[in-house]
């Protein structure tokens, strides 16, 4: 109708002039070489907790190898393990791995383990946890984990004679 199609242009058109005028004020900032310093030092914080890459299979070798040798040190068993790379997001230079483990659960032994994942650095981000208790001799767990990378970039060939 008529009034459905003002209403969805007046709300475009109040869209608009908002943007407008934040981009106004931001044009108006004096502080933009701080805050260019203050993000800087934040992506270098945050580059930390990204694990060091030279190839999709040597992160995978290094987060799996990160996380048995923590399951062994904490008693922890892993009965089951699914790694796989997932493709960066459009546009991102980052890629991510992720883990699935399944075992039994023990629960002191399982709260040390899962405290020092999350104290890793570079970082294991815990996606979901899940315990089964529903046989109650032996309850089970599964746990998924991704660790983000960065690949470096590619050389470009030299042109050397």
């Amino acid at each position: 109708t008529l009034d459905n199609w003002r209403q969805a242009h007046a709300d475009a058109a109040y869209s608009a002039a908002q943007e407008l005028r934040d981009l106004q004020q931001t044009a108006t900032e004096q502080q933009w070489p701080e805050r260019a310093k203050e993000i800087n030092e934040q992506y270098e914080t945050l580059k930390t907790r990204l694990w060091p890459a030279t190839s999709d299979g040597a992160v995978q070798a290094a987060v799996r190898d990160f996380i048995q040798a923590e399951a062994r040190k904490h008693g922890v068993e892993i009965q089951r393990t699914n790694l796989r790379s997932i493709a960066p997001p459009r546009g991102s230079q980052h890629s991510s791995v992720r883990i699935e483990l399944q075992g039994t659960y023990q629960p002191l032994t399982w709260q040390r383990f899962i405290a020092a994942l999350e104290d890793h650095r570079p970082a294991l981000i815990i996606e979901s946890e899940r315990i089964d208790r529903s046989i109650p001799q032996r309850p089970r767990y599964q746990l998924s984990i991704t660790a983000w990378y960065q690949l470096p970039a590619p050389r470009e060939p030299s042109n050397e004679s």
